[in-house]
């Protein structure tokens, strides 16, 4: 049986769509249910219109980059309206561009694009070193026995298991190198369809890639005074990728400063190829 947490995220991807005012405009419905801090989560925001722009795509054309840009914190439980836009149809690319309302504001953009598959010359990075996932921790039960030190009882179905090497203090945590490996997978096996693991893996990527930002400075987004948000967010997809196998993303930061922080990953499949990128800025405040 699917996990209750992970069944109501694939359900959400489920967009409705709408009708639209032209040829080249097509408009999905959709609720976010999946909150972080008091608004929704980004990733699921992502995955939405992801799922609202392949719905306007046909096969052979597979999305291969995704470039996102988060304009205002959305409300939980809300409708949005996921508007996608043609921006080109060509022979080899196709271009997307989904614009994301909620009480008629603007809070979300992203241009996604699609390529034909094709042979061409190759190379890629080789997977780091890393201790097999199952030796590690989930996060999950960190993160529930920090809470339960504050007399908190989640009840949250995590729909993502998060397992760090070397994972990251909760609370005091000390200065160290602004880099992690954490192997990350659904909770359990997705149906067969590209589409949806694909939208996934891009629910998945908004959690890990900003945390190494944080790390020189003896906080994280537990630290009391401290915001953490994300503002943009591109992923790439090099080839096909299944977000419910074990995937170990390698993260670095590279900057931080003037309250925002930079994060990048490289993401490698259990049998060692790569097989996706992204990049993550976002905010990181000292109230």
């Amino acid at each position: 049986m699917m996990p209750k947490g992970l069944q109501g995220i694939i359900d959400s991807l489920a967009l409705k769509r709408l009708d639209s005012p032209s040829e080249t405009l097509t408009r999905f419905t959709g609720l976010c249910n999946d909150d972080s801090g008091e608004r929704i989560y980004g990733g699921q925001v992502m995955a939405q219109a992801m799922s609202a722009s392949q719905q306007t795509v046909t096969k052979p054309y597979v999305l291969h980059s995704m470039h996102s840009t988060f304009l205002r914190q959305g409300a939980i439980g809300v409708p949005l309206t996921y508007c996608v836009e043609a921006m080109r149809n060509g022979r080899s690319f196709l271009s997307r561009q989904v614009v994301v309302e909620q009480n008629e504001k603007i809070i979300f953009t992203a241009t996604l694009s699609f390529q034909k598959p094709e042979h061409g010359v190759s190379h890629a990075a080789t997977i780091p070193i890393a201790p097999t996932p199952e030796s590690l921790i989930k996060e999950s039960h960190r993160i529930n026995d920090f809470l339960a030190s504050k007399g908190i009882n989640n009840q949250y179905e995590w729909p993502i298991d998060i397992r760090f090497v070397n994972p990251p203090a909760i609370v005091d945590p000390h200065p160290h190198p602004p880099r992690l490996l954490a192997w990350i997978k659904t909770t359990a096996a997705l149906p067969d369809n590209d589409n949806l693991q694909r939208q996934m893996f891009a629910y998945a990527s908004d959690n890990p890639i900003l945390m190494p930002a944080f790390f020189p400075h003896r906080i994280n987004p537990f630290t009391p005074n401290v915001m953490a948000a994300t503002l943009s967010h591109s992923i790439w997809i090099h080839q096909a990728l299944k977000i419910d196998d074990w995937l170990l993303f390698e993260v670095d930061s590279d900057f931080t400063g003037g309250g925002r922080g930079m994060g990048r990953a490289k993401v490698f499949n259990s049998r060692g190829q790569l097989v996706a990128s992204a990049v993550q800025e976002g905010l990181v405040r000292q109230r």
